[in-house]
């Protein structure tokens, strides 16, 4: 247990205006919240980055939902909501699909439809028709970091579209005629055979039969669905059980977490997000350090804390590189730094558990249990 009676510094490397930004635990009570998944640099399986191959994909965080996973036919949709903070993001950040692997390697003519992330700030979609492989990739589509964007895709047999924030920015007749291979969208951010991951936030993924229109899409893609949609395959509305993610659309095509962390996003109509401020206070230390920024002094109200933190990049996000003030031999005062306090006059406490879903069964001894 540990009891805060210091300030505790975190280096960064921006001068920025100081802000004062208020944590209440008490304030959960006044949010609403909304699952997602965050898929970071964090390996948190029991497989490793070889230091010879940094690039080695079971390590990534993924979603696997298995090798008889959802098909979504000659016409599809394929949907999801994705956000990208601040930091470096990868070439090639894969949202959903699945190629598979043959003799030679991986098979990119059975490639199932599939959504990635290019550059940051491109979308590449495709699929394989078992004799080739189909794409494009739409350039400067999603340029903003911590912004929430939607993505969807649509095939009907003859146009291909994408649709960014329910808006069509590109569309293909390239593709007129040629017929999905029947391979099942098996992962969900990184894509476990090749190289591709993502970093960020995932919610809201759903695969289609159909090629919905676009005011079918904008009519849903703020809203949860109810699961029993005409054409819905699969449903993820990051749902979780354990280390599993829930398939809402009844088909049962729940998948693996593999590394992904779940976490929600707070908000009232009062507070369409907390803010930092008395009113709209973050309700975690771990969702304040979502928006610190360098000079910040995050205030702590008074309560026992029990989080898992995590938070990769935090030093380096949006930041010039100026590594004076890590020398030891540094005159200055300490600058660039986030300041960590207690409210004055109130205990808070940091208990470092970690909260767990357990089922206890009863145990039987030589009669004694």
């Amino acid at each position: 247990m540990l009891r805060i009676i210091i300030r505790i510094f975190i280096v960064l490397c921006t001068i920025v205006s100081a802000r004062d930004l208020y944590v209440s635990k008490s304030a959960l009570e006044q949010y609403e919240t909304d699952d997602y998944l965050l898929f970071d640099f964090f390996s948190d399986t029991l497989e490793a980055l070889h230091s010879t191959h940094p690039d080695y994909s079971p390590a990534f965080d993924a979603i696997d939902l298995g090798k008889d996973g959802p098909k979504v036919g000659e016409q599809f949709t394929l949907e999801a909501r994705i956000y990208q903070d601040g930091r470096t993001t990868p070439s090639w950040g894969h949202i959903m699909g699945y190629q598979p692997v043959d003799n030679e390697g991986l098979d990119e003519n059975h490639e199932s439809p599939f959504i990635w992330v290019y550059n940051g700030v491109n979308i590449k979609y495709g699929f394989g028709s078992g004799d080739q492989r189909h794409y494009s990739i739409v350039d400067s589509v999603i340029l903003n970091r911590k912004t929430w964007y939607h993505i969807a895709t649509t095939f009907d047999g003859t146009n291909y579209r994408l649709f960014v924030n329910g808006e069509e920015v590109h569309n293909t007749t390239n593709f007129a005629g040629k017929t999905p291979y029947p391979t099942p969208v098996r992962f969900i951010g990184g894509a476990h055979v090749g190289q591709g991951k993502f970093l960020g936030k995932i919610d809201e993924v759903r695969m289609w039969s159909v090629a919905k229109t676009q005011e079918e899409i904008q009519e849903k893609m703020n809203d949860q669905l109810t699961g029993n949609e005409s054409g819905l395959v699969a449903y993820y509305p990051m749902d979780i059980d354990n280390q599993y993610v829930l398939d809402r659309s009844g088909n049962n095509y729940h998948g693996t977490m593999i590394g992904p962390v779940v976490k929600s996003r707070y908000f009232s109509d009062e507070c369409p997000k907390p803010d930092g401020t008395m009113d709209c206070p973050y309700p975690t230390i771990a969702s304040a350090l979502e928006d610190v920024r360098a000079w910040d002094r995050i205030i702590i109200r008074e309560g026992r804390y029990t989080e898992f933190i995590m938070k990769d990049g935090i030093n380096i996000e949006g930041t010039d590189y100026s590594w004076n003030q890590l020398d030891p031999d540094f005159g200055g005062p300490p600058t660039n730094t986030i300041t960590i306090e207690p409210y004055p006059n109130e205990t808070v406490v940091i208990d470092g558990s970690i909260s767990i879903n357990v089922d206890w069964e009863p145990y039987y001894h030589n009669g004694h249990g």
